[in-house]
């Protein structure tokens, strides 16, 4: 207490100084702790050459499988890689749009691409909701996100909830255009 009272009855200029010091302490506590959103340039490269090597296929270890190399993958690749690996999956997808279902091979590429696209776009916009992502990051988002969703039933055999799915990833990748 005694030490608070004597800096209080010091001169204007060390109370300033402290403080501005003090401010800047915390400026930088803010910046090193503030989520940091990391920038793609988004657009289709047809440069895609993904392989997929699984231990089974149609079922739901499958779809998990592909879902864990996708985020494994994004986990472990460089800025570089990522961007790549996002291009040729907006590529892939919307070479394939029409025929997402159409085999295997094509159904374990979307839900690799679209898992490790929407999964970059959560980790690394620097937002809480879908709601707050710029234009170009909600397009690529809803790409991945619907992507994957739409192919992930029909792989297993199932049917599920793809009522519009296409329809919003042609919309989005108009907004890419």
């Amino acid at each position: 207490m005694k030490g608070l009272k004597a800096f209080w009855q010091r001169g204007k200029l060390s109370k300033v100084i402290v403080i501005v010091v003090v401010f800047i302490i915390l400026f930088i506590i803010g910046t090193i702790t503030m989520p940091q959103t990391v920038r793609v340039e988004y657009g289709f490269s047809s440069d895609e050459n993904l392989t997929i090597e699984l231990s089974t296929h149609n079922d739901s270890n499958a779809v998990d499988e592909v879902t864990r190399m996708a985020i494994d993958d994004l986990k472990e690749d460089s800025l570089e890689e990522r961007n790549e690996v996002i291009n040729d999956g907006l590529y892939y997808i919307r070479e394939n749009l029409d025929d997402l279902t159409s085999d295997n091979e094509t159904m374990e590429k979307v839900m690799y691409y679209g898992n490790y696209i929407y999964h970059f776009i959560e980790e690394n916009s620097g937002t809480s909701n879908v709601g707050e992502l710029t234009d170009t990051e909600r397009a690529v988002y809803e790409i991945g996100y619907y992507a994957q969703e739409y192919v992930k039933y029909p792989y297993r055999g199932l049917e599920g909830t793809r009522t519009n799915n296409v329809e919003i990833i042609r919309d989005a990748l108009a907004q890419l255009q």
